[in-house]
């Protein structure tokens, strides 16, 4: 007979995500929501496991529809269509009724070059804190939940597992608080720095190693017919091909490093052959995007 702890070892979030998968989505109401949190996560025996069973079916619920923003949540619920807050509200429900602590947070958010050094209203965002073994980890039901698609203009459901329980520090980059709850221990630059910052494209990070928060950062001309950019990084850099682009990301250039210390380094050329804003990419994927002055 197989023990308590053998059997906790064995449920894993590829299973909760299958089994997620499995719910007949029902139309939420008021009369339903408690019964249907319990139908998603009951089966499960750790609150990991059960905050990554509601955010994935909260990410799967709504169809994200920029026309709910100013609606009640019972109408956008019982549509099942949404926005970020209507998306954060939903985890906070159905996570208080099987026992999982949690927060709404809002705040601002980095999602394009465009937010770089520009505060865009429709930046303003809403996401999650869930506390798992006494700690506060992030997540984001919105962000996960897929894409628009500019050809047909119909919402694309496809779940982004990074925005779940994401390392506070790449988190940070993306996302900064607004006020009240103290979240410091995974956000502690200032509002100003964290519109200044680049972007980061957290989602592209491979495991082993990302860049940490650094503050203001461009690519500068002004001083240097070649200026160089330093990212600390976390972890290990593996040899793969550096190259740069624009922001559409259609011809990838080469781009020198030297990795020192932590710390890795670019050098970038007299002629740039990109205007306004550059793509820094690893093995074919954008890590982060700075302006260029």
């Amino acid at each position: 007979m197989l023990s308590t702890s053998v059997f906790a070892q064995r449920q894993s979030y590829k299973e909760v995500d299958e089994y997620v998968k499995t719910i007949k989505h029902p139309v939420l109401t008021a009369k339903n929501m408690e019964s249907t949190a319990h139908l998603i996560a009951d089966k499960w025996n750790s609150d990991s496991l059960k905050a990554r069973a509601i955010f994935d079916f909260v990410a799967s619920y709504y169809d994200y529809d920029y026309d709910m923003l100013k609606e009640g949540f019972g109408k956008a619920t019982q549509e099942a269509l949404g926005v970020c807050w209507q998306y954060s509200q939903l985890f906070c429900d159905l996570g208080d009724f099987v026992g999982l602590e949690t927060r709404m947070i809002y705040g601002w958010s980095k999602s394009s070059h465009k937010d770089i050094n520009h505060i865009n209203k429709k930046s303003y965002h809403a996401w999650n804190m869930v506390k798992i073994n006494g700690m506060w980890r992030p997540l984001d039901c919105t962000w996960a939940s897929g894409y628009m698609d500019k050809k047909t203009r119909e919402f694309v459901h496809n779940l982004e597992a990074h925005y779940f329980l994401t390392n506070k520090e790449l988190f940070s980059t993306t996302h900064h608080p607004d006020s009240g709850f103290q979240y410091i221990a995974y956000s502690a630059q200032s509002l100003e720095s964290f519109h200044a910052a680049p972007l980061y494209i957290t989602k592209n990070f491979p495991k082993d190693f990302y860049f940490k928060p650094c503050g203001a950062k461009f690519v500068d001309y002004s001083g240097s017919t070649t200026p160089t950019v330093s990212f600390e990084y976390v972890g290990e850099i593996k040899p793969g091909a550096w190259t740069y682009t624009d922001v559409k990301e259609k011809i990838d250039f080469p781009l020198p490093s030297e990795v020192k210390d932590d710390t890795i380094t670019f050098t970038f050329p007299t002629e740039l052959g990109v205007e306004g804003y550059v793509c820094i990419r690893y093995s074919k994927q954008t890590l982060v995007t700075l302006q260029i002055q």
